[in-house]
């Protein structure tokens, strides 16, 4: 397992950005992608991330698609914590050869959104769940933000994955965040995984979780299983996520 050094928000001096030196928490979250140079991050990342949220906050009002409300928490929680897959998975592999996202239990949009609105370029999107409704908005939402998107109203199960890749195509990178089991995604998700699965956990695994998940992963094709243990701090709140990360070689 690699544990990270702590990601805080900072300014360019090194110090902490106090919530108090910005007008609000998007501004703050401004100041810290400013400092940052992240190879393949759009320079219109903060502008794209708030049409989004602009977009779901309003029709979160009328449909649950997020408990998640305050700007503070979003900013972590969803925008900081989906950047983070996509950091985690670019380090570890060349991104620039992963062409889509498949988001299994995509919710809300999270991480696909932040991270296909993050980047520089082009990045498909297939976007699994099983509520209809939540799929319909995302439609609308990428329409509206110019991603192009394929939505599956499903629950999959290993074998309807299996179905579904046989008669469209393996995704080049698949993520699930807190959706399942471990060893129930990896069942499911191995199958429409062409290059590289991530799956994000919480601070505290169950015992022997990733040495469960390891020897399935590589019965399952994966050759390469790392586990990666992330903080992420965002002005007086902290975030602690376990990262699986697999790779078919």
């Amino acid at each position: 397992m690699r544990q990270s050094t702590p990601y805080y928000i900072m300014d360019n001096l090194g110090s902490e950005i106090k919530a108090e030196e910005a007008e609000n928490y998007w501004e703050m979250l401004g100041l810290h992608l400013k400092s940052q140079e992240i190879s393949g991050m759009h320079p219109e990342i903060l502008k794209r991330w708030q049409r989004f949220h602009t977009l779901l906050a309003s029709k979160n009002e009328v449909m649950n698609l997020t408990r998640i409300e305050s700007d503070k928490d979003a900013i972590l929680k969803h925008y900081l914590d989906s950047w983070l897959c996509w950091n985690v998975v670019n380090a570890n592999y060349d991104g620039s050869k992963l062409k889509n996202l498949l988001d299994f239990g995509c919710g809300g949009g999270f991480p696909s959104f932040p991270i296909a609105l993050g980047l520089n370029r082009a990045l498909e999107l297939i976007l699994v769940d099983a509520r209809q409704k939540k799929l319909k908005f995302l439609e609308e939402a990428a329409l509206e933000l110019e991603l192009k998107v394929k939505t599956v109203h499903a629950h999959w199960t290993a074998k309807e994955s299996r179905v579904w890749a046989k008669s469209n195509f393996l995704a080049d990178c698949v993520m699930a965040r807190a959706v399942g089991s471990s060893n129930e995604l990896i069942h499911t998700l191995a199958p429409v995984t062409g290059k590289v699965l991530l799956l994000t956990r919480g601070p505290n695994l169950m015992d022997q979780e990733w040495e469960e998940s390891q020897f399935l992963a590589k019965r399952s094709g994966f050759g390469v299983c790392q586990h990666f243990k992330e903080e992420l701090t965002f002005a007086d709140t902290r975030i602690e996520r376990n990262l699986f990360l697999f790779v078919k070689e």
